[in-house]
């Protein structure tokens, strides 16, 4: 039974995770323009956030979940 809970506990904390890095691309995508940023970098910072949620996401769950 711990081992489940311990489970729940690490998807809870990689679900805050992912979370996370999704809300910093939004206000990348919300804010770019009033920060100065031109769009090709702000774009280039959410592909890249994009893809450090996504190693990260295969990490933890596994490469099925990209698909």
């Amino acid at each position: 039974m711990a081992t489940h809970r311990l489970a729940e506990e690490q998807k809870k904390a990689a679900d805050h995770v992912l979370g996370r890095i999704d809300k910093c691309a939004a206000e990348i995508q919300a804010n770019y323009r009033a920060w100065g940023l031109d769009m090709d970098t702000a774009r280039g910072l959410v592909n890249h956030l994009d893809r450090v949620a996504d190693h990260f996401e295969a990490s933890v769950y596994g490469e099925r979940s990209l698909r």
